[in-house]
């Protein structure tokens, strides 16, 4: 998909300020961790320092951006053309913006930094972890085997480890998220009965689903891919709802 988009669209994307270099960084294979090794990852020492590092080139950008601002607009009170002027003011307000939400990510970025450190194996991986996660990869990272209790009760216990199961998550870089998400699901009917009636659920609401496995199944497995997150993190984009044709928001339901 990415080496469609780059083919056809690098204009469009151009037009949006995407950086294009951070596409065509992404190339096969994919890295891929477990679970397990996710939460190492998290809790080293190493992620720790390099977080700390970024945190403190953010702080040096951010009074960079607040010295340029303070600038712009003390220049802006001196006579000048009006197209300098337009584009003074323009710069003005992509500051303010980058600057308030530098800002709020900076006052969170400290407890996001002790939570990682902090993080338990059994807990499902937030979108806190998945940022600090992806960002330490160029191209999309697989993160395999989550534990049984942080997925839902379709997906197969791994043989090797009942604690997990068999499961992957495709996690975008540059703190998009999750794009994709995918597990081999249980076939034994036994099993599935056993996992519900564990998670408090109630079997009738399912016999549906369960038919599927009583009258015959096959070993098998499925994924979803989120489209409007890939777009979002192709385009470079802010927020999944600026993907979404008609998005659900404040005061509007329908489209």
């Amino acid at each position: 998909m990415l080496a469609r988009v780059l083919e056809k669209h690098r204009d469009d994307l151009a037009m949006l300020g995407r950086d294009a270099s951070r596409l065509e960084a992404v190339k096969k294979p994919f890295p891929r961790l477990s679970y397990s090794e996710a939460v190492e990852l998290l809790q080293s020492d190493k992620t720790r320092e390099k977080l700390e590092e970024e945190m403190a080139r953010d702080r040096e950008r951010l009074q960079r951006w607040r010295d340029e601002l303070k600038d712009l607009e003390q220049r802006i009170k001196q006579p000048m053309k009006k197209w300098k002027l337009a584009k003074a003011e323009e710069r003005i307000s992509e500051l303010g913006r980058e600057i308030g939400k530098l800002e709020v990510d900076l006052e969170n970025r400290p407890q996001h930094i002790a939570d990682a450190a902090a993080f338990e194996w059994g807990r499902d991986l937030g979108g806190d972890e998945e940022t600090i996660i992806s960002n330490q990869f160029d191209r999309p990272v697989f993160i395999t085997e989550y534990p049984c209790g942080a997925k839902a009760f379709y997906m197969k216990r791994s043989p090797e480890d009942p604690r997990v199961v068999l499961n992957l998550d495709m996690l975008a870089p540059e703190g998009y998220g999750e794009i994709i998400g995918g597990s081999q699901r249980e076939d034994d009917l036994d099993l599935l009965m056993e996992r519900i009636e564990s998670e408090g659920m109630d079997p009738e609401n399912y016999q549906w689903y369960l038919d599927l496995r009583r009258f015959g199944s096959v070993p098998h497995g499925g994924y979803g891919l989120g489209i409007e997150r890939m777009v979002a993190w192709v385009c470079g984009l802010h927020h999944v709802r600026e993907t979404i044709p008609f998005p659900r928001l404040m005061g509007r339901m329908y489209p």
